[in-house]
């Protein structure tokens, strides 16, 4: 293995220079740009980057086994990571759209993304004590497992497969349609049109707001669930309730 090269408290608006590379480190660096260049770290492999700023489009484009602790990504820094795997994500902020896409195998713990379309079309992942502020969150992934988290927008979860969701608060509008095989757990869900036409649901000791959840479905299981504040549910929907 190559000796990791590390760069400290550096300005970094080249992205030539960290294409293709392999073990590298930036600590507390700044990587801008005026948007003329872009994919940072396109084709390298196992980087990190820790307390760091970026304000560029594009940094990571098919790029593998990365760790990026305390890094904030600036509303400039569209398309972060795209089809890119092994990521790991701890205490990040994200203010720019798109900024996970077509990747494999992320993990984001106590991470803020006030961002629409993140983690879109993706696979294998996990988010831990996250929150989520953006449209789209999600849309057409699949195995991922959601922990104390907190999901705000519209159409958060859209056409999922394989996911499980536990203590977590997701609230916005037509979340969840068209999902398939999900468990969701100890949670709350607040919005209108929840759920619509999802395949193979659990809810498990979960709160259910607004109007119409669940509603031209298959396959729905409810334990143990609150519906108090639910109105017009489950329309053309056979559901199993205990």
């Amino acid at each position: 293995m190559s000796k990791t090269k590390i760069y400290e408290n550096k300005l970094i608006n080249k992205s030539d220079e960290f294409v293709n590379l392999n073990n590298v480190l930036l600590y507390n660096c700044k990587i801008e740009d005026d948007g003329t260049n872009f994919t940072y770290f396109s084709e390298s492999l196992n980087y990190q980057l820790v307390n760091c700023s970026i304000k560029a489009k594009g940094v990571c484009f098919n790029s593998e086994n990365s760790v990026i602790y305390n890094t904030t990504f600036e509303n400039s820094s569209i398309e972060s990571f795209w089809n890119s795997k092994h990521i790991i994500l701890k205490k990040c902020k994200f203010y720019a759209n798109k900024a996970i896409r077509e990747c494999n195998f992320v993990e984001a713990t106590e991470c803020e993304f006030d961002t629409d379309e993140v983690l879109v079309k993706s696979n294998l992942i996990t988010l831990d004590n996250c929150k989520i502020s953006g449209d789209s969150a999600g849309f057409s992934s699949k195995n991922i497992k959601i922990f104390d988290s907190n999901l705000v927008g519209r159409n958060e979860l859209q056409y999922v497969c394989k996911v499980r969701i536990t203590n977590t608060n997701i609230t916005g509008r037509n979340a969840l349609w068209y999902a398939k095989n999900v468990i969701i757990k100890n949670s709350t869900i607040s919005g209108e049109n929840i759920g619509w036409f999802a395949n193979n649901i659990k809810l498990i000791n979960c709160k259910i707001i607004g109007e119409k959840p669940f509603s031209y479905c298959k396959n729905i299981k409810l334990i143990n669930c609150d519906l108090t504040e639910a109105k017009d549910s489950f329309i053309k929907t056979k559901v199993k309730i205990k």
